[in-house]
């Protein structure tokens, strides 16, 4: 009987290389799309604005920071003035433009002060139209 392995007509060494060159061209058409979806998804943030609650230290400065980054404007809100006037002026300088960025120090749960001391802009709309909290 003949050794198919040895000749390259069988499911040998030559048939095993193809079988993994198809994965790795799966592999690579997956992570591809994959790629492409994730940057369709990402959010642009240049010129939008965003409220941070508790923006003057921890996670939500950290937040601010990157949102500061990807080109928004920032307005953060803590208890705390000191903290945050620190957190604002560092916001500021990172921006580059001190326009960018708005502070307040309010209560914990007063989102619509917050917002009323941010610029006037215009409200952000949802699909039915209506203006968005």
């Amino acid at each position: 009987m003949i050794d198919r392995a040895r000749n390259g007509n069988g499911d040998g060494a030559g048939g095993a290389s193809r079988a993994l060159w198809w994965a790795a061209a799966a592999a690579a058409g997956f992570l591809a799309v994959r790629s492409a979806r994730r940057a369709a998804r990402r959010l642009d943030f240049d010129g939008r604005v965003a409220l941070v609650m508790g923006g003057s230290r921890g996670l939500g400065l950290q937040l601010a920071r990157r949102l500061v980054d990807e080109g928004a404007r920032v307005a953060i809100c803590a208890r705390d003035a000191d903290t945050l006037e620190r957190a604002r002026a560092e916001l500021a300088e990172r921006a580059g433009d001190a326009s960018r960025v708005s502070a307040t120090s309010s209560p914990p749960c007063a989102p619509r002060s917050a917002r009323s001391t941010c610029w006037s802009t215009t409200p952000a709309r949802s699909r039915s139209g209506r203006p968005s909290a």
